[in-house]
This record gives structure tokens, sequence and C-alpha cells, in this order.
């Protein structure tokens, strides 16, 4: 979404609009957002930056003399809010630090702050806003798809007044552009009304491109906006030896494959092709970060090896989102794998290969690694 129209009085009359930027270094993320009254003056100019896609820090251009619009003149820029979210590429929002600026006298120079941290349901949804102090400031009621619902049934904070205060996360933790409506989830833009995206899924999937979740918002979760799964891998180079792990995140799910794991004669048995294995759910080291991460697209060759009837056997190229994840789910059911009879790999890189392809999946994209010395080596993330 590049612009978006408002008509004041019904369509064929004076409209507001907003423009949206995107910086195409930053993974095609909002970089500024720019809005407009029905006379074409700006009124509003913010610009967003990022530590990898994770949101942190907002400014505005500030309006020194607080008649509404931001003249050419009008050059300074203000913080608006401050961010901090877990470890990763794309982790839960914790708290963040909101200004406040005086409505009269300087604009510009803030008289304080507010600091908010956040808590969520099962599935990730900001539920409750604490204030610094550990305070309750915000209760939000919302249907699975991210709708409020009606604030006296649940005694509940209305998200106007939260907006006001500068707290606009809801579903999955992400911000509502209060012009549209409409959620940011980085790939692109979701109406929480309809349920679906507005944008094409970016993963090229052949069907579903608009789904959210699979029309499933209470079993899976999709941050990014973008219909597939994550392969993390994580990589010690200690000086007793090197040792290292890999596993998937997506479809609802955190899995790995250990070989020989809950084996007693592991030692005598590792590296020995047909030895067997474990599935972990949720994986170990889920919340181990930061680690490689490499994002995933369907293949349109071969057919589904894994799922229920009616899912096993699909073409890859006719095979949906929720296909894909049933697939996957079997593949990584925790437990014992028997991996002769899966005819998937023994050891945790070459069992996510195969399952990817068991599942019409394939790596999207590789980067160099990055690494740091510990009290016991180097560590390396690939």
């Amino acid at each position: 979404m590049k612009t978006a129209w408002k008509y004041v009085n019904g369509p064929g009359t004076s409209s507001q609009w907003v423009n949206y930027q995107y910086c195409l270094s930053c993974d095609g993320a909002l970089s500024k957002r720019l809005e407009y009254n029905s006379s074409g003056q700006l009124t509003s100019e913010k610009r967003y930056e990022y530590d990898g896609l994770n949101l942190l820090r907002v400014d505005e251009r500030c309006d020194a003399d607080g008649d509404g619009i931001v003249e050419a003149g009008e050059t300074t820029w203000r913080m608006v809010e401050v961010a901090t979210h877990r470890p990763g590429q794309l982790g839960a929002l914790v708290g963040k630090r909101v200004y406040s600026y005086p409505t009269a006298g300087n604009r510009c120079v803030s008289n304080g702050y507010t600091v908010y941290t956040f808590g969520y349901d099962a599935v990730g949804n900001v539920a409750v806003v604490f204030t610094g102090g550990g305070d309750e400031a915000f209760f939000f009621a919302q249907d699975a798809f991210g709708n409020e619902l009606d604030i006296a049934a649940f005694a509940s904070s209305d998200w106007v007044d939260a907006r006001d205060d500068g707290v606009g996360e809801h579903q999955t933790g992400k911000w509502v552009d209060p012009f549209t409506g409409q959620y940011y989830f980085h790939a692109r833009w979701y109406d929480s009304v309809v349920g679906r995206f507005t944008g094409r899924d970016p993963v090229n999937w052949q069907s579903e491109h608009y789904l959210f979740v699979a029309n499933s918002p209470t079993t899976f979760i999709d941050p990014a906006g973008q219909c597939g799964v994550k392969v993390h891998r994580i990589y010690f180079m200690r000086i007793d030896g090197d040792w290292g792990h890999e596993w998937m995140e997506g479809c609802g799910i955190t899995a790995g494959f250990w070989p020989n794991r809950h084996d007693p004669d592991y030692d005598k048995k590792a590296g020995v092709c047909g030895a067997g294995g474990y599935i972990e759910s949720p994986d170990p080291h889920a919340d181990d970060r930061p680690s490689k991460t490499w994002d995933t697209k369907k293949r349109h060759s071969g057919r589904l090896k894994f799922g229920p009837e009616g899912v096993k056997g699909k073409c890859c190229k006719e095979a949906t989102c929720s296909d894909v994840c049933a697939c996957l789910r079997e593949v990584f059911t925790p437990g014992e794998a028997d991996v002769t009879y899966r005819l998937l790999g023994s050891n945790c890189r070459t069992f996510m290969a195969d399952a990817l392809e068991a599942c019409c999946l394939k790596k999207k994209r590789f980067e160099l690694p990055h690494c740091e010395f510990t009290g016991a080596g180097f560590r390396c993330y690939f």
C-alpha cells in the first residue's frame, strides 16, 4: 500500500490521504508516513527506524506553531517513541517509552515520557498494557482476527483512548494505522474487518494469496505477513569441540530433530546411519537468539509426502498453506522419530532439508555468519 484516500463527504468530494514510503535496504519496511488534509497540506510526517524488522523508534516533524500544518520551514524532528523487543529478527514487543510535549511554548522539546510494558495472550495478541510502575494502564478485548470487542460487555479499554496515549498495538503486537484501520505486518498490510491481507503473499503461493493464517487465528500466527516457515541455525565453535543445531518455526509450532537425544548409548551410536532420533517441540533452542534465519518459499515441483488423507500426495503447485502446515506437523510430531520409515536424515540439518523437501518448501536466502568470542570459545550464528 503506497497511498490511502479518505473522502470527507462521500465519493467525489474533497479528500484526505496518507502516503507510505518504504526502505528497500530494510527488507521493504515502512520508513515514512505522510498525512495530508483535503487542501493538500501536510499535517503529519513520521519516520520509522528498525532493528532488523523490529520497529525501534518513531520520530515526527514538529508542528512548532501548533496550527495543525507542518510547513516547509518546520524542519525539527521530535521523538515519538522508542521500543524494546525480544531478541530475534522479528521479536515480540516487550515495552516502549512514549514521549509527551507541551501544547504551548516550545512544542519541540519533550516535557516527559511514559513507560509501557506489554502482556500477551496465548497466540501473541496484546491483552494488557502496564505502566513502568507495574500498574495496569489498558486491558484490551478483541476477536480472533484483531477487531475491538464491545467495551461495556468486557469492561475493556477503548482503543482510541489508548492510541491517544501512544499505544496502538493489538493483533500479534502489530500497530494499527489510525487512518486506514489496517495492521502493518511488514511484508504487507492486514484488514481485520474482512480477515484478509490487502496485498499478495510475497512468498508466491499459488493459492490463498490473501488469507490470514489459513483462517485459523486461534491456532496459527504470522508475525511477518508471509505464509511460510522459518529455519533457524545456531553453531558453536568451542574449545572442547564444535556443536550446532537447526530447527523450524512456523505453522504454530517450533520443533527440531535431535539424533539419539534420549538414547543412553548416544555416544556409541552418534553418526551411525539409521540410529534414530527424537523430535523436540518446542525445540530447546527456540528462544536462543540471535540465530541464522532463513525464510522459506513453496516449491512448485514434487508432491507432499506427509499429511492426512486429502493432503498427502497433493502436487506442490496445488498445495495451500494449510496443506504444507499439515505435512510439517506430521513430520515434526514430538517423540521418537523413525527416520527409516520417514525417509528423513539422521542429523538435524539433513532432517530439516529432507523435511522441507517432503513438505514442498525450500530455503529462500542465505547470509554470512556472525561470530563473537565467549568464555568457551567463538560462537557463530549462521
